[in-house]
């Protein structure tokens, strides 16, 4: 169907006018035509599922977003509590790297110490060797003048050097020699197990030793049988 209604002609009009009749057409009625006003659809329907969409678009986001802002306070706290960690972490090292160098420092200190220690006790193990050497040479040069008389009895308690002296006077008086006191530089005992010990006399030189050395050689060469004892030299036997 038309949207327009049908124009009404004069009813008078009832054959086909030509393009020369058409100019001498005066019209009996004014004709008029005005369109009917457009009507909107209504839909009110298809606003309100709009509007809820819209609504459960904004709802959605809503979530979204809070959740988002979850995730992301939960990620800033825990890049927090990494940076914290990191920083204690940071701290430690610090510390455990100063006890390193105090340990370190006291280690280098006590090697100096045991460097300095070892170098000295091989200096005086050096020292103590000469000292030593020196000692052997001293003993050795002392013992060159020195002769020792064995078991010979205890005369007088305490015994004094002047005893002493004179019982190396009288032996060598029983090997025909004549030793001045001036002649014996120092004369002990030292005493043994046996509770006689050992007569040490140091005579002033060698050569004196040796004279007594070469007047027991003698004595014993005359009397093979019966070598020096105590009754000899004026002391009780034992």
């Amino acid at each position: 169907m038309s949207r327009f209604p049908r124009i009404a002609l004069n009813q008078e009009l009832t054959h086909t006018l030509s393009d020369s009749d058409v100019s001498k057409l005066v019209p009996t009625a004014t004709t008029s035509y005005s369109a009917p006003p457009r009507q909107k659809r209504q839909r009110k329907g298809s606003d309100d599922q709009l509007t809820i969409f819209k609504d459960e678009i904004r709802e959605m986001l809503d979530e979204w977003k809070e959740s988002q802002n979850s995730i992301l306070n939960k990620l800033v706290s825990e890049v927090v509590e990494i940076k914290r960690q990191n920083n204690e972490i940071k701290n430690s090292n610090q510390e455990i790297e100063k006890a390193l160098e105090f340990i370190n420092a006291q280690y280098e200190d006590m090697k100096q110490k045991v460097e300095s220690l070892e170098k000295e006790r091989n200096d005086q193990k050096v020292q103590i060797a000469v000292l030593e050497s020196e000692l052997e040479d001293m003993q050795r040069v002392s013992k060159a003048s020195m002769i020792e008389i064995r078991n010979l009895p205890i005369i007088n308690k305490p015994e004094t050097k002047g005893d002493l002296s004179n019982i190396v006077q009288n032996t060598c008086k029983a090997l025909n020699l004549v030793v001045p006191q001036t002649a014996i530089r120092d004369v002990y005992r030292l005493y043994g197990k046996t509770g006689k010990g050992t007569i040490i006399a140091d005579f002033n030189s060698v050569m004196v030793k040796n004279e007594v050395l070469q007047g027991l050689k003698a004595y014993n060469k005359i009397h093979s049988n019966k070598r020096l004892t105590s009754s000899a030299i004026g002391l009780p036997e034992d």
